[in-house]
């Protein structure tokens, strides 16, 4: 005996017609009188009298029917309960971004983050800074279930969904008098020293990139440790920064400006990585479905 010919069973009793009993359950009339043959036979008695007019209950369908509404109800008890548990357990995430400061800011959203304490209480989130490298090796080895990573870069067991572009913007300090010219070109940086991290990922490829947009090889300062620390020595007017848009609105500019990248073709681009045909939570098929229907743009 199984639940849903229990259900069918209190469907015909409460309409006395196979067919009224089907139409209400979204069911054909023969699957209904089929489900109900089937019960009749695993009981070894008729429930039904069936006639032209509708069918009558049998001795035994009167008997059943009130223990049969009690199993309905205790049925649906257990899975309100298991709802109510699974709602109990804690979500686990654990989210990767780029070592050193360089983090694209407003990728995952305030909104988001809000929306996830509403939606998947109660939840955890472990942080994890590493190089891009790091961050892939991680994803495949599974101990991240997401990373933000500026690496677009085919990578067969990932996947890597562009969420983000952003404007190269040129981070200085306000007491650089050569700076200040309005408008700026790309000659304006010649005699600018701009500074690149000994921990940037690819300290190489950021300056051939730097290059590229330019045309020609500006004076580069390689210094030892983080974007943030990097963001410091701009503060002391030791040179200059190339960072992104959100950077510059969402961090503490004091004793900062920024300018656009004179070449405005660099762009900067922001990806989600996971795991290819791994099972996500929820939150994180949540921000992908955000991303889905408001695809990314300047």
């Amino acid at each position: 005996m199984e639940f849903r010919q229990i259900q069918y069973f209190l469907a015909i009793c409460k309409y006395r017609n196979i067919s009224h009993a089907a139409k209400a359950i979204h069911l054909s009339q023969q699957a209904l009188s089929k489900q109900i043959h089937e019960l009749e036979e695993e009981l070894g008695v008729s429930l039904f009298i069936r006639s032209t007019k509708g069918v009558e209950l049998t001795r035994y369908a009167q008997k059943l029917e009130a223990p049969a509404r009690q199993m309905l109800a205790k049925r649906d008890e257990i899975v309100q309960m298991i709802e109510d548990m699974k709602k109990e357990e804690v979500t686990h995430l654990r989210i990767g971004f780029i070592h050193g400061g360089f983090n694209p800011y407003g990728v995952i959203s305030t909104k988001s983050i809000f929306d996830w304490e509403q939606q998947y209480r109660p939840l955890e989130v472990d942080v994890f800074e590493r190089l891009p490298s790091a961050l892939e090796e991680m994803l495949e080895q599974e101990e991240l279930d997401l990373a933000v990573t500026i690496d677009g870069r085919a990578n067969p067991p990932l996947v890597k969904k562009l969420v983000s572009m952003e404007p190269a913007y040129i981070l200085f300090s306000n007491q650089n008098q050569a700076m200040q010219r309005d408008p700026f070109t790309a000659e304006d940086l010649r005699q600018q020293r701009i500074l690149i991290s000994q921990f940037d990922s690819w300290p190489q490829q950021a300056m051939e990139q730097i290059e590229h947009y330019l045309g020609f090889q500006p004076d580069y300062k390689i210094y030892h440790g983080n974007f943030d620390q990097g963001v410091e020595r701009v503060r002391q007017n030791e040179g200059i920064l190339i960072a992104g848009k959100n950077f510059c609105l969402s961090r503490n500019m004091k004793g900062l400006d920024a300018r656009r990248f004179p070449n405005e073709d660099f762009i900067f681009y922001h990806y989600l990585a996971y795991k290819s045909g791994r099972k996500l939570a929820k939150p994180i098929l949540s921000i992908l479905r955000q991303y889905e229907e408001s695809p990314p743009k300047l």
